[in-house]
């Protein structure tokens, strides 16, 4: 019986592992059966040490307990057997009931949660403590039996009975040498246990080395000034990982609200308030340190001063080659280009490394059609239906293309820049009525005025000739007041803004900008400006009385380290800098120095 019985444990073991192995390498393992499958886990490790344990129990009840001949019986070890494997069974239910049991991203499995110590602890003392300890302690008390009733009968016993004990103390021997290798290799599993307790994010993590500790979310934890903090569930002292700050918030899922799991396969459950309000599962590939190295000292992130053209750059024109004077870039998950190709009154899509583009919107002539654009100025891609919407400013229209379909969103505006934030309102600069209003999608009225509105000036509550806007996690919007040379910061619900780059009148100084075009922001709050008239790209910390230049400032020209007129910018995944060179009709990238 006893044989049979360690053989089906055997075969429950071996398949048990070796599904769970397949099916870690053909899935990620993170679906709805995934405490099932750790519950399964966790029983076939107890059932092998429990069967061991009714081994070492029938051998006690034959070698020490061997005039008591109903222990051997046949009642007692099926009794026995049957105890041992509802034990088996059950043990697990109470983790899988409570939900104790959830994936680890680290190691792709599910199992008992390392940080939970109780349910650890619990589901330790049924799997490994408890039946390890019998046996070794019944298997000491059969060798010190033996070795007591051979030395003091001995000479009572036949040279075969003799050979009988020797064979059976070597057997034992063996067995305990078995059982402590098994032991031991417990081990690692408790020294897991006890890093999880004392560093809990640890846990999930085989990237420890990325953790930020005592860092507020969003601050920046990388000598790449493009990465930040996100802060990770469940853990204390504002701790999180170091990731790329400007993930496509629209391919962020929400982590399963029961047990802050991700079902995504390379992902973590982190806050980030910027795409949503609840946790979001973040791809671990952003949190590599060749992008988000680690902080040594603090230093600014710089680019390489020599850009590489991936749009345009092939003259003046209208083929797929050419741009003519592209003001809007807008750049997708895939480092796609979306390009607002001004004078040629269409929209192109530049795919990563192709030599021309495809034409997405218009191309059929500048005219008020719905088919056609009229000087087109930003763009941006709806990451939720994959439309694009445009700023057609010569048909004074905010316009929407959509499998090849469109639909005017807003008419009778002088639209210059574009910019939709994380709950998806859409917000417009009107160059004319010196304002920026909000719409909510699906609800075009007539918007809510965000910044300005009273009248062109160069007051706190006044703008002139605003262009490119950007709106952060905050529904803080960036205006690019171009007509006074700065670029404002209107917080949500203010009745005026504050000057953040500028401000000092049209000049080339460090403390000054020229006909400010696009601006970006980047997850620490610092601004990034187009500064149109100087043929640069500057970099402003709020706070501070002047900037720093990016790239370009070498003078108007077309080299590889020079801008003519730069307007739009952008950020891929990478950090890589974007710029809409206008007046040399071209899109440059400048490659981020790690």
């Amino acid at each position: 019986m006893l044989a049979f019985n360690s053989a089906i444990a055997g075969i429950i073991v071996n398949v048990t592992c070796c599904c769970q192995a397949i099916y870690q390498l053909t899935s990620d393992g993170n679906d709805k059966l995934c405490s099932f499958r750790g519950f399964l886990l966790h029983t076939a490790a107890g059932l092998l040490y429990q069967t061991l344990c009714v081994q070492a129990l029938h051998r006690l009840f034959v070698v020490v307990f061997a005039t008591r001949r109903y222990l051997r019986s046949t009642k007692v070890m099926a009794f026995i057997t049957i105890i041992q494997w509802l034990i088996s069974i059950t043990f697990g239910i109470p983790a899988l009931v409570v939900g104790r049991i959830v994936y680890q991203s680290g190691s792709r499995i599910c199992q008992a949660s390392l940080n939970d110590l109780i349910i650890f602890l619990y589901l330790a003392m049924f799997i490994y403590f408890c039946p390890l300890t019998i046996i070794v302690l019944i298997y000491i008390r059969i060798v010190h039996f033996t070795k007591q009733h051979s030395f003091t009968t001995n000479t009572q016993h036949s040279p075969a009975d003799l050979h009988r004990q020797r064979r059976e103390l070597r057997f034992i021997r063996r067995l305990l040498i078995i059982v402590g290798v098994i032991f031991f290799m417990s081990f690692p599993y408790l020294i897991f246990f006890l890093r999880a307790q004392f560093f809990p994010h640890a846990e999930s993590l085989p990237y420890a080395q990325r953790i930020c500790e005592k860092t507020s979310q969003y601050a920046e934890c990388s000598t790449n000034s493009a990465c930040g903090c996100f802060h990770m569930i469940g853990t204390h002292d504002d701790t999180g990982v170091c990731g790329f700050l400007w993930p496509t918030c629209s391919r962020l899922l929400r982590c399963d609200s029961s047990d802050n799991s991700c079902l995504q396969p390379n992902t973590i459950c982190v806050h980030h308030p910027q795409c949503d309000d609840y946790p979001v599962c973040y791809p671990v590939t952003m949190i590599d340190q060749k992008m988000c190295p680690p902080m040594k000292n603090k230093i600014n992130l710089k680019w390489k001063q020599n850009a590489i053209t991936v749009g345009g750059g092939n003259g003046e024109g209208q083929e797929l080659d050419q741009l003519k004077f592209p003001i809007g870039i807008f750049i997708d998950e895939k480092r796609n280009i979306f390009i607002a190709d001004f004078r040629n009154h269409r929209i192109v899509e530049w795919k990563y490394n192709a030599k021309e583009g495809q034409i997405m919107a218009g191309g059929n002539g500048y005219g008020n059609r719905i088919d056609q654009l009229h000087a087109p100025t930003y763009v941006i891609v709806d990451q939720q239906n994959h439309s694009i919407i445009i700023t057609d400013q010569g048909n004074k229209r905010v316009i929407q293309w959509l499998n090849l379909k469109q639909q005017i969103l807003i008419d009778n505006i002088d639209c210059g820049g574009l910019a939709m934030d994380k709950y998806g309102f859409l917000y417009v600069s009107d160059y004319m009525k010196n304002e920026v209003r909000r719409w909510k999608m699906g609800e075009y009225n007539e918007g809510i005025v965000v910044a300005g509105g009273n009248g062109y000036g160069n007051q706190l509550n006044q703008l002139y000739d605003p262009a490119s806007i950007f709106v952060d996690e905050d529904q803080s919007v960036y205006i690019s007041d171009t007509g006074n040379h700065r670029v404002m910061k209107w917080r949500k619900d203010a009745n005026e803004g504050t000057i953040v780059a500028g401000g000092n009148g049209g000049g080339g100084n460090l403390n000054q900008l020229s006909k400010s075009s696009g601006v970006i922001v980047d997850g620490l709050g610092q601004i990034y400006v187009a500064d149109w008239g100087n043929n640069r790209v500057m970099r402003w910390c709020e706070g501070k009385e002047e900037g720093e230049i990016v790239v370009g400032g070498n003078g108007q020209g077309s080299e590889s380290n020079q801008l003519y007129g730069p307007a739009g910018l952008s950020f891929d995944d990478e950090g890589n800098l974007y710029v809409a060179d206008q007046s040399n009709h071209r899109i440059q990238k400048f490659e981020i120095i790690l």
